[in-house]
Order: C-alpha cells, then structure tokens, then sequence
C-alpha cells in the first residue's frame, strides 16, 4: 500500500497550524513550519507533495516563499494552496502568478483544504502517467 501524500503546512498561527495538522493528519503524512524560513528549508532539503502556505506571516510571508521557490527551482511538480484572511482579488492574482494552484480565504474548513489538495494532487498524478 502507497503512503499518503506529505503536506508541508505553514502557518505562524500556532493555533491554527496545530488544527490543519491534526485534521489533515487524518488524511495526509503532515509536516509543519511556523515561519517562511523554516518553510524554504524544508522545500529545500524535504520537498513534500503539497504545500499548504498562510500569505500573512512576519518576517519572511507566504509570497516570499514563493518567490524563492521559483528562483531556486524548489519542487516543480509541488501543489501549492495559498490561505489567507484576505480575500481580495490582488491576493488572488499574486498567488497564481508565483505558482500557487489554489486560493482559500480564512477561516476555511480543513476539507474542503482537503479537497483542493487531492484533486491537484490526482490532477499532478494523472499528468505523470501521460
């Protein structure tokens, strides 16, 4: 039997980061970073399958992340879902145009965060098989 998926859930809401963990957990092998350094080390060194990235964070946020990722050519085949508390269309833009493949405004329900990231993860997975 295949293990599931690795997410990689960034938040700088401990909070939160322990509530996805725990309910994704159900679903996913989950790992976790609480700040956007911790999550470019882990792209860095450990890609997972699914990026699961807070936009507002101190220091080092969410399209920082991003952004390095595109630089350094971290986890190209990487799903990547975007949450934040702001739900305007610039946000929504940025996040596509730096390779985000989601957008979720907060608060979200943690299945339908699932959702997104199996229905690109099954969208990644039947690309490859082609």
């Amino acid at each position: 039997m295949k293990p599931p998926p690795e997410v990689l859930i960034v938040d700088d809401d401990p909070v939160a980061l322990e509530m996805l963990a725990i309910t994704l957990g159900e679903e996913f092998t989950v790992r976790t970073a609480a700040t956007g350094l911790d999550a470019i080390e882990e792209l860095t060194h450990r890609p997972p399958a699914a990026l699961l990235l807070d936009v507002a964070m101190p220091g080092v946020d969410g399209y920082d992340v991003l952004e390095v990722r595109e630089q350094r050519g971290l986890a190209p085949g990487m799903c990547v879902v975007m949450l934040s508390a702001a739900d305007d269309e610039r946000s929504l833009v940025r996040s596509w145009a730096l390779g985000a493949d989601a957008f979720l405004s907060k608060p979200v329900d943690p299945e339908r965060i699932a959702q997104k990231l199996w229905a690109h993860l099954d969208a990644v997975q039947a690309a490859a098989a082609r």
